[in-house]
């Protein structure tokens, strides 16, 4: 484990998810943030597509549905 700022990091990824879930509190998703992750959607959507767009071919209005 490391000290960082007070915050005790593991080195273990599931360690650090069960951390970081204690200290940073979530909230339901409201229709309002829909606007605020499209960005994120296209861009894992260009992603997808790049890699292998046979398998992860969408359609060209996904995001305006």
């Amino acid at each position: 484990m490391l000290r960082s700022s007070g915050l005790v990091v593991a080195l273990d990824p599931i360690a650090n998810a069960l951390t970081y879930a204690l200290i940073m509190p979530l909230r339901p998703a409201t229709p309002a943030d829909v606007p605020l992750i499209l960005p994120m959607i296209d861009a894992l959507l260009s992603h997808h597509v790049a890699e292998d767009p046979d398998r992860f071919a969408t359609l060209p209005d996904v995001l305006d549905r």
